[in-house]
């Protein structure tokens, strides 16, 4: 890809195709792709690469299918801590801090 060239003042003058890009670029991060990432799309575009594509496209999936698991898990064990703390005597001390403290386990 070729610099744009300044006109005077500064300014520069986007393309359509520069445009798209961006617009490609943009959705890509959105979906959770780094720009490395992007940047790898990007060049398998020009490759009419879609088979490697399509690889790249189900690791990300495989990646937030992982990290979708793993927030249920930490939902689970903070929604247990405030339950067992809208459920303490007044006089108990706070099951959260005490977990967090490492002093008690979440269930």
């Amino acid at each position: 890809m070729q610099p744009i060239p300044q006109r005077p003042g500064g300014i520069r003058c986007y393309g359509q195709d520069d445009l798209d890009r961006l617009h490609f670029i943009r959705h890509a991060q959105g979906l959770g792709f780094s720009l490395e990432e992007v940047a790898e799309l990007l060049a398998l575009d020009y490759m009419q690469d879609r088979q490697a594509a399509c690889a790249l496209a189900q690791s990300k999936l495989t990646q937030i299918d992982d990290r979708i698991r793993l927030m249920g898990a930490m939902r689970g064990a903070l929604a247990s801590l405030v339950s067992c703390c809208e459920n303490a005597p007044g006089s108990a001390s706070c099951p959260i801090l005490r977990a967090l403290a490492g002093k008690t386990h979440p269930t």
